[in-house]
C-alpha cells in the first residue's frame, strides 16, 4: 500500500512539473512573437511564381496565396528545388521494406513528388504549372558556397548520384549538382515567365536548403536587375509556428525576435474555406504528416505571413549597421556568447571596403569566424571572397573557380568583441552589389550564422 501511495506521488509530481514546464516554454516562446504584422496589398497585374525548397514548402507557406491567385484566374508557377529524398526519418517511416538504403531514399523522392502533384491540385494548380529541378536535398548550400564549378559537383550520399535520378519528372536530364547549373535553371525559368511576384524563403530560416534557395534567387533578381515584388515566407524556425508556442492560435505571427532584424511582416487573410482547402493540400503529404504531422498542420491558420527585406544601399561616409544577428539566437545547443554574432557594419571609401563584425562576448582563439563575401560585377559574373579568422590570423578560402585567394594590403584588427576587416578597392573586382553574410563555428560545429544581405553600391 505504502509503495502505491509512493508511486501515485511520484507521477503527481512528474505530471505538476510536465505542466509547469509546458507554461514555461508556453511564456517564454509566446513573448517572443509580434501579433501585428501589416495586411498585404494584393495587386490586380499578378503574374505570381512560388520557389518551394522541398516538396511541401510550397503548400506550408503559399497555399493560400496560390488558391487565392487561381480563383483570381491569374497565372501561377511554381517550382519545387529538391525532392525532399535525404529526409532520414521519412525515408525509413514510409518505406521500410526497402531493397535498399539508396532505393529507401530515391522512392521517397518519387512520392514526395507525386505529393506535390496532389496537394497542388486540390487548390486548383494542374501539374504543367509544376516544375521540379531534382536538385539534393540537403545539398543546397553546398551548392552555393563550394560545389558552384562544373569541375565539383554535390554528390548525395543517400542516393548515390550527382544528377537528377532518370525515372522522375525531371526539368532538365543529366544537369550535374553544381551552383552554376541550379543559376541556369532559375534564371531561364524566371526570365522566360517574367513574374510580377516571386514567393520563395526567408533569409533567417533556419534549414540550409531555405537559405540557400533564397541566396540563388537573389542573386539572380539582382544580376539581372529584375523589378519584381519579393516576399518572403518562414518555415523552420526552432518550434515555431506550433499551436502551443503562438498566443493567438488562430493566427500565424512571426518570431518577434526577426521583427527586430530588418524584416517588415505582412500578412494576407484567409478565409476558413480558404484554411480548409490549405489543411487539405496539407494533408496530401502523406509521407511527412506520418513523421511531422503536428508541424506542418500548425501552417493552416487564418492568415499566411511573408517578409519584405530590402536591399541596403552601402555607406560611403560614417560604418553602419548592415545585418542586425539577434543575440541569444545560436544554433549550437552548448552556446557560446563569443561566437554570438550581433551584426555586421561596414562602408565603402573612395580607396577601401570596411566591414566590422561584432559579437556579445570576446572574440575567442577556440572559435572561427567567417566572413562570406560575393562580389556581382559590372558584367554580371560572381567573384566569392571567404574569410577564415582564427587566433588572430585570416585566411581566404578557395572554394570556387572564381574565389579571390589573395588580397593585397587586406587589414585585420581584432579588439574585443570585434573583427574589423579593411580590403583596398584595388585588389577586388569591380563590382556593383555585395552580398554577404558572417558564421561562426567552434571545430565543425555552426554556433552563430547571419542572414545574407544584399547591398548596393553607388
Amino acid at each position: 500500500m505504502l509503495k502505491t501511495k509512493k508511486l501515485v506521488l511520484r507521477a503527481l509530481v512528474l505530471a505538476i512539473l510536465i505542466v509547469l514546464s509546458f507554461a514555461y516554454y508556453q511564456a517564454k516562446w509566446s513573448s517572443i512573437l509580434d501579433n501585428s504584422p501589416k495586411s498585404q496589398q494584393i495587386y490586380n497585374n499578378r503574374r505570381v511564381l512560388v520557389i518551394a525548397p522541398h516538396p511541401d514548402d510550397e503548400a506550408l507557406g503559399c497555399a493560400g496565396i496560390i488558391y487565392q491567385t487561381l480563383q483570381q484566374d491569374k497565372k501561377i508557377k511554381v517550382v519545387i528545388m529538391t525532392n525532399g529524398d535525404s529526409f532520414g526519418r521519412a525515408a525509413t517511416v514510409n518505406f521500410p521494406l526497402a531493397k535498399s538504403r539508396t532505393e529507401r531514399y530515391l522512392s521517397l523522392g518519387k512520392a514526395r513528388q507525386e505529393e506535390s502533384i496532389q496537394g497542388l491540385k486540390r487548390l486548383g494548380l494542374t501539374e504543367k504549372d509544376i516544375i521540379f529541378l531534382n536538385y539534393p536535398d540537403k545539398g543546397m548550400s553546398s551548392m552555393w558556397s563550394k560545389n558552384w564549378d562544373q569541375n565539383h559537383p554535390y554528390f548525395n550520399g543517400n542516393t548515390k548520384l550527382d544528377h537528377p535520378a532518370k525515372d522522375l519528372r525531371n526539368y532538365k536530364e543529366n544537369s550535374l549538382y553544381t551552383g552554376l547549373n541550379v543559376v541556369q535553371d532559375l534564371d531561364k525559368i524566371i526570365t522566360s515567365y517574367q513574374p510580377t511576384d516571386i514567393y520563395y524563403p526567408h533569409p533567417n530560416d533556419l534549414h540550409a536548403d531555405h537559405w540557400a534557395t533564397n541566396c540563388f534567387v537573389k542573386y539572380i533578381l539582382t544580376k539581372n536587375e529584375l523589378k519584381v515584388r519579393e516576399h518572403l515566407y518562414l518555415v523552420h524556425w526552432r518550434i515555431w509556428p506550433t499551436i502551443w508556442v503562438v498566443k493567438n492560435r488562430n493566427k500565424l505571427s512571426p518570431p518577434k525576435i526577426l521583427t527586430k532584424t530588418g524584416t517588415e511582416w505582412t500578412e494576407v487573410p484567409l478565409t476558413p474555406n480558404e484554411t480548409h482547402l490549405k489543411k487539405s493540400a496539407i494533408l496530401a503529404y502523406k509521407t511527412q504528416i506520418k513523421v511531422m504531422g503536428h508541424l506542418l498542420l500548425s501552417f493552416a491558420r487564418a492568415n499566411e505571413l511573408f517578409g519584405s527585406y530590402p536591399n541596403l544601399t552601402l555607406p560611403k561616409k560614417n560604418s553602419q549597421l548592415l545585418i542586425s544577428d539577434p543575440v541569444g539566437d545560436g544554433w549550437d545547443h552548448n552556446f557560446n556568447a563569443s561566437g554570438d554574432i550581433g551584426g555586421i557594419y561596414g562602408n565603402i571609401t573612395e580607396d577601401k571596403l570596411n566591414l566590422l563584425l561584432t559579437t556579445k562576448a570576446n572574440i575567442s582563439p577556440k572559435i572561427t569566424y567567417y566572413l562570406h563575401l560575393r562580389f556581382i560585377g559590372e558584367k554580371k559574373g560572381i567573384y566569392p571572397v571567404d574569410f577564415l579568422i582564427k587566433n588572430g590570423k585570416i585566411n581566404l578560402l578557395p572554394l570556387t573557380e572564381k574565389s579571390l585567394t589573395n588580397i593585397n594590403g587586406l587589414d585585420l584588427l581584432i579588439k574585443k568583441n570585434e573583427i574589423h576587416l579593411g580590403l583596398p578597392l584595388s585588389s577586388l573586382p569591380a563590382f556593383s552589389h555585395l552580398y554577404l553574410n558572417g558564421e561562426t563555428r567552434k571545430t565543425k560545429t555552426l554556433i552563430d550564422k547571419t542572414a545574407w544581405r544584399m547591398l548596393d553600391i553607388k
